[in-house]
């Protein structure tokens, strides 16, 4: 998973976070997050670190995936690590 945040355009440029799946495909899951609901900031000299995501409910964790930060300006961006 990449972790983008940056300035979602189509929300009257709010400052949001891009959570992109990286799966190898063409149609990968993205996951758009205003950045008021964030309330953890990734510094930027830790661009490329690595970092777990993990997602739950309830009933407790139900998945986590290894996770890496990159600025950019605008999201989504869709771009695969790669692609940096």
């Amino acid at each position: 998973m990449i972790v983008l945040p940056g300035t979602w355009t189509i929300q009257v440029g709010c400052d949001a976070i891009e959570l992109l799946w990286e799966d190898g495909s063409n149609s990968r899951l993205c996951l758009l997050v205003v950045a008021a609901l964030d309330n953890q900031v990734i510094p930027e000299e830790q661009q490329g670190g690595g970092f777990a995501i993990a997602a739950g409910t309830r009933g407790g964790l139900k998945d986590g995936w290894p996770s890496r930060h990159r600025p950019v300006p605008e999201i989504p961006s869709l771009n695969p690590w790669e692609v940096h």
